[in-house]
């Protein structure tokens, strides 16, 4: 017995020194390998082709690598409009950087999407732009014939979004360069959500439009009403979006499944969440936030502040937030309506969404009287500010996007990123 036990443990001592061997042995290759390539970067002529390249972070390549969570790729973050990410947000208001789009550029007050340390975000002068995450640089921008007030979707290597001259627009998100458009009867301040190889995004001619992602070709379309701003929410083959009406339709057939006929005149999106929808009406004189039943359109509850509702919920950890032009920012109870909290703004208004990062709120106010408007960030729990930021304009309504440690907002002729670079790489 114990010379089998010798024997086990010489065989084991044996695999051992293998093991040991065989892992210097990679790890000299992984030494030579960076050695050849930082020597490459250092002696390679003007010119020529830079094998080190590959691995070294430059402005045109962004040390900053895309995962699922980490990246805002189209407004209010996924196709159920949550506002709600993993990633982390700034804790402090320090600017990292800001781009003046005012004047030539025209102003940034919408929403941006944040893809593979790119920033993707329209301007009232017809552009789109393309900025580094990191250091505002921009990389392209495209013109468009009339005022981009839609959110850019980024998936798959393409940037779709929407125009005031009528037309959805596909773009190269590498370049900026066009793919293909199509042409709608109206402006177009809905920002398009793709679902399973389709675009569905709405028009000012009343229609929401179904279309190939590839082609642009259109699928089918449902007349709505005018959709000013809403934007489609998608979840198990049910597509949601506020025209005239709250509406859901099949998203393969275009087909009617319900619409709740009891308000109209909505600017914001719809959100769902665990099998309910949650919409915010602009009412004369008043508004109102409503969770309905997500499949048969049964009214859960209602909620109504002292002013229309023209914010976006976002949803987060049986929470429900969202800004009213009644000045507040209010988190209800998911599944009662209860008020939690509100946090009054003072004499500025909130139609911007909500963004939700880890336990904050994020968000931007506006100022009607011309008053420089504010960047907030707002304890989720308690409603309580811990930090906020000045613009240098009356605020907006942009929809912040929080991606990598960072927010990016736009207002007025102004887009910034609040945060920090050590952010960004963790």
């Amino acid at each position: 017995m114990i010379t089998q036990n010798r024997t086990v443990l010489r065989d084991l001592m044996d695999c051992m020194e293998k093991l040991e061997a065989r892992i210097m042995q990679l790890q000299n290759k992984a030494l030579f390998a960076i050695s050849f390539a930082l020597l490459l970067s250092v002696t390679a002529p003007l010119g020529s082709v830079q094998v080190a390249n590959a691995y070294v972070p430059s402005e045109r390549r962004v040390p900053w690598r895309a995962s699922k969570g980490w990246d805002w790729p189209m407004f209010h973050h996924d196709l159920l409009h949550s506002g709600y990410t993993n990633s982390f947000g700034p804790t402090s208001n320090t600017l990292l950087w800001s781009v003046k789009t005012g004047n030539t550029g025209g102003r940034a007050d919408y929403s941006p999407a944040v893809s593979h340390g790119r920033v993707y975000t329209g301007s009232t002068a017809g552009k789109i732009y393309c900025f580094d995450a990191l250091t505002g640089r921009t990389l392209w921008s495209f013109q468009t014939g009339g005022a981009v007030i839609s959110c850019p979707t980024v998936q798959q290597g393409k940037v779709y979004v929407g125009s005031s001259d009528g037309n959805i627009y596909c773009l190269k998100a590498a370049k900026g360069t066009l793919i293909w458009k199509f042409s709608t009867g109206g402006p177009v301040g809905s920002s398009p959500s793709l679902y399973k190889g389709r675009i569905y995004v709405g028009s000012m001619d009343g229609n929401l439009y179904c279309l190939n992602a590839r082609t642009g070709q259109k699928i089918w379309s449902y007349n709505t009403g005018p959709i000013y701003h809403s934007s489609a929410a998608i979840s198990d083959g049910r597509v949601y979006i506020i025209g005239s009406y709250l509406y859901c339709l099949n998203a393969k057939s275009g087909e009617l499944i319900w619409k709740d006929t009891t308000v109209t005149d909505g600017n914001a999106s719809p959100m769902l969440s665990d099998g309910f929808v949650y919409a915010g009406f602009s009412l004369p004189g008043w508004g109102r936030l409503d969770c309905l039943n997500a499949v048969t359109g049964v009214r859960i509850w209602s909620f109504t502040p002292g002013a229309a509702v023209c914010s976006t919920p976002a949803i987060a950890n049986g929470k429900v937030y969202f800004g009213s032009c009644d000045n507040k920012m209010y988190c209800v109870d998911a599944n009662t309506g209860n008020e939690v909290w509100s946090y009054w703004a003072g004499s500025y208004e909130i139609r911007s969404s909500p963004a939700i990062a880890r336990g904050l709120v994020y968000f931007i106010d506006h100022n009607l009287d011309g008053l420089n408007g504010k960047v907030y960030c707002l304890d989720a729990t308690s409603g309580a500010v811990v930090w906020s930021y000045v613009t240098l304009s009356e605020g907006g309504w942009s929809s912040p996007a929080v991606a990598k440690g960072i927010v990016f907002v736009g207002a007025g002729d102004w887009f910034y990123a609040i945060g920090t670079r050590r952010g960004a790489h963790v």
